[in-house]
């Protein structure tokens, strides 16, 4: 298969090193505010515990769906203010996206949740209640 056509990779001859710097640069700006805002949603949120169980249907889903809608709101700002930085070092533009949709909003989605504990249960939870796949403690 030829790299040809509408999908053409661009090439990265010449190009290796700073791509390398590149991505190195956008995952460590990313990781950190990937971790500034799972602190800050911890901060803002409540925790998945017993007392989070206990609230009600309403509550929970309304509480999942605007921690999802702020991840995602936040992820499209900085990732728009970003494109503006990016590349650091100069490469083919063509490899400039490359550099942002793999270094970077995949580098900031793995912080925001290796940082943000409680959601993935939250999620579960609401995911299991709604569809009654909830197992018997």
């Amino acid at each position: 298969m030829k790299n040809v056509g509408l999908n053409t990779i661009p090439p990265v001859k010449g190009h290796i090193f700073n791509l390398t710097i590149n991505l190195v640069c956008i995952s460590l700006f990313y990781v950190f505010l990937g971790g500034l805002l799972s602190w800050s949603m911890w901060r803002m949120f409540p925790k998945f515990d017993a007392d989070w169980e206990k609230q009600s249907n309403l509550y929970q889903l309304t509480d999942v769906a605007v921690e999802i809608s702020l991840i995602v709101i936040v992820l499209f700002w900085i990732t728009y203010m970003v494109n503006s930085f990016v590349p650091v070092i100069h490469m083919s533009q063509g490899l400039e996206s490359y550099v942002e949709s793999f270094g970077g909003q995949t580098m900031f989605i793995y912080a925001v949740f290796i940082f943000l504990e409680g959601l993935d249960d939250k999620l579960k939870h609401v995911y299991h209640d709604f569809l009654g796949t909830k197992q018997p403690a």
